[in-house]
């Protein structure tokens, strides 16, 4: 235990991260009942994240690499984003290339996957396809004219949480070849990066909770 809060002393923005993804889970649990099919998913991407990072914080504990749960995690990540918005389209084209695209980022995450050291596709291609199915669903709800309010439309949270994350961290991933070598970049360069990416999922976190939280309104807010 002195161990693990010697760690989260050191590293706080990491901790503040790892307990941010409980904040959507709590507010899910709490309006669980009123939750749709795309909701519930967005739920079970939170917990996916905690019970990840939950994992990933055991390894580092044991100063075990676990690299390998950076270079698969983007798997599931992947296939609960293309859950939540695959069930956002009644169009049957768009929810194929939903399906397909999810599907064909998965494929090349797993074939250039490494275990011992960082995978550079695996975090840019979840980036390019949460960004990609992002923007679909915003241009679906323009077209469709169908939210009264869309600050009430818990859609809209996740997806502009979603975009900020993905976006604020797409030139780290990029670079994270680079960035993550400790050979090449002093320890300052990489906790300014990953702190970057810390921040960014808290807000992704808070702005999820309160479109969990709208799930209230969502009934009598489509037209």
């Amino acid at each position: 235990m002195e161990r693990l809060l010697h760690l989260f002393e050191l590293y706080p923005l990491d901790f503040v991260s790892y307990t941010s993804s409980l904040i959507p889970i709590v507010v899910g649990v709490v309006m669980f009942g009123a939750h749709t099919r795309n909701h519930r998913y967005i739920w079970l991407l939170f917990v996916f994240f905690f019970t990840k990072e939950t994992y990933s914080i055991w390894y580092a504990y044991w100063k075990l690499n676990n690299l390998f749960i950076q270079n698969l995690e983007t798997v599931f990540e992947t296939a609960f984003v293309g859950l939540i918005y695959y069930s956002c389209f009644s169009n049957t084209v768009s929810k194929r290339i939903i399906l397909g695209a999810s599907i064909l980022t998965i494929i090349i995450i797993l074939l250039t996957y490494t275990p011992d050291q960082l995978s550079l596709p695996s975090p840019l291609l979840f980036r390019v396809y949460c960004t990609i199915a992002s923007l679909a669903y915003f241009n679906k709800v323009l077209a469709d004219l169908r939210i009264r309010n869309i600050l009430k439309h818990p859609l809209f949270w996740f997806t502009s949480g979603l975009l900020i994350y993905v976006l604020g961290t797409f030139f780290t991933s990029l670079f994270s070849e680079f960035i993550f070598d400790p050979k090449t970049v002093p320890d300052e360069t990489f906790d300014f990066y990953w702190n970057i990416n810390n921040v960014l999922f808290v807000v992704f976190s808070l702005l999820s909770a309160i479109g969990l939280w709208c799930v209230r309104y969502d009934q009598d807010n489509v037209l």
